[in-house]
This record gives structure tokens, sequence and C-alpha cells, in this order.
């Protein structure tokens, strides 16, 4: 996978869980997902359902309620989810290939 190095952000510190839950995309549509780890900033999640990158989905989590997040890399059915929080909800580009 390439990345421009602009893109780079120091990663914060991941804590491993093993955590089921559920992603709702934007058309509607749901899956089942699977988080291995997670910290303040977003998480690793594994999932039947394709991911694309770039989207934005809204992840149930136990004991975490709902989270928004914006899919930030893919890799055979993994995803990167970065968690849009506070101004990141309403800049839905986060960075991406802007």
């Amino acid at each position: 996978m390439d990345r421009e190095t602009i893109d780079w952000l120091p990663r914060a510190v991941r804590q491993r869980v093993n955590l089921r839950g559920s992603a709702h995309w934007e058309d509607g549509t749901a899956a089942r997902v699977l988080v291995s780890n997670m910290s303040y900033e977003g998480c690793h999640l594994w999932s039947d359902h394709e991911f694309c990158m770039g989207e934005t989905l809204h992840l149930t989590l136990p004991n975490y309620g709902k989270i928004d997040g914006q899919v930030r890399w893919i890799a055979d059915g993994n995803a990167g989810v970065r968690f849009l929080i506070g101004s990141a909800v309403d800049d839905r580009r986060a960075r991406i290939g802007v």
C-alpha cells in the first residue's frame, strides 16, 4: 500500500481487544465486525462485508455504544478505521487524498 508521507501520523497506544459488534453504512447495509485492537483514535476491523477506502460507517460496539468512523486503509477483509469525533465529524475528508 502506497501512502504519502504527509499522511503519516504518530500511532496512538493501542489495546488488544476481542469485540464483536456491527457496522452500518450510509446506504443502509449492515454487517457484523470483529475489532482486534483499539485506541482513542481508531480501531482495526475485520468483516465479511467489503470495505471501501474513505467511506464512513457507524459502529455499534458493546460497552462503547455508537461510534462514527472513516475507513483509512483496507487489506484482505481488514480495515483500519479512524473515529470521527469533534470537528472531524464535520470534515469527513479526514485527510484522505486531500
